[in-house]
């Protein structure tokens, strides 16, 4: 449809997409009649030999055969990221990180990599910093996944030095928030004190948004944070706690993120 409008071929990265223009095949339709000029001749002769209602099949094939294309690209950058930050099988503890590569290039669908590279090209972010990001959230993922198969806790504590980057801190805080015990640890706990009793509505709502959704939700928010256009970073809104740590002579800071 966009070779027809505008004469050329499609623009060869899918991820661009968002900027293309879709137009109804009726509204097509309308502007062929208008100025018919403005179209190829053999685009022209596909509204001659085919009606709106056999049409409107052939463009939904086209718009999932961009989406499939757009989605096989970003998981493939999805493992390949993975694969670049996960040590080798044969690095010591073998055992620990053959198991390591098992579970993260295992496959699965990356449903959360797919959903901060869509918000990508809705926030304009950086590709290249959303590529790690992804891979981030897929590995968070994967770690909940193994703590429910082995029905334990594991908690994550960030610690950095002050200078750390506005927009770093920011990223850290949304993740740390994500898996924490407000977020993804939180609900692996509700999940497994509950086995064998029964949990009330609110209970399952609370598990679910605090399992799932706050890794989902971190997702789509980290996007936004590495938009090109994002606005100023601004730690203001934060609570930053610094403290001494028991083991360092560092100062380290505790980042709180604003609900």
């Amino acid at each position: 449809m966009f070779a027809g409008i505008c004469q050329q071929a499609p623009i060869a990265n899918p991820e661009e997409a968002h900027a293309w223009q879709w137009l109804s095949l009726t509204e097509v339709s309308r502007r062929i009649n208008l100025a018919p000029q403005t179209f190829s001749i053999w685009f022209r002769r596909i509204f001659e030999h085919h009606d709106v209602a056999g049409l409107r099949s052939w463009q939904a094939q086209a718009r999932n055969a961009l989406f499939d294309s757009w989605r096989h690209d970003t998981i493939e950058r999805t493992e390949r990221m993975l694969e670049q930050h996960l040590l080798t099988p044969d690095t010591s503890p073998s055992t620990l990180h053959e198991a390591m590569s098992y579970a993260v290039l295992g496959g699965g669908k990356r449903v959360r990599p797919l959903l901060c590279q869509a918000a990508r090209s809705a926030a304009g972010a950086n590709p290249v910093a959303l590529d790690m990001v992804s891979a981030a959230l897929e590995m968070m993922h994967i770690y909940s996944l193994v703590g429910d198969a082995l029905q334990s806790q594991a908690f994550i504590t960030l610690r950095r030095v002050p200078l750390v980057a506005a927009h770093q801190a920011l990223l850290m805080g949304e993740l740390a928030m994500a898996v924490g015990s407000l977020g993804m640890a939180g609900g692996q706990m509700i999940d497994i004190s509950s086995i064998g009793q029964e949990l009330g509505l609110a209970q399952l709502e609370q598990m679910h948004q605090r399992k799932t959704g706050a890794l989902i939700r971190a997702a789509l928010r980290m996007a936004g944070l590495c938009a090109d256009d994002a606005p100023p970073f601004d730690l203001a809104p934060w609570i930053v706690t610094p403290r001494r740590s028991a083991w360092r002579t560092k100062w380290s800071m505790t980042f709180s993120m604003p609900r």
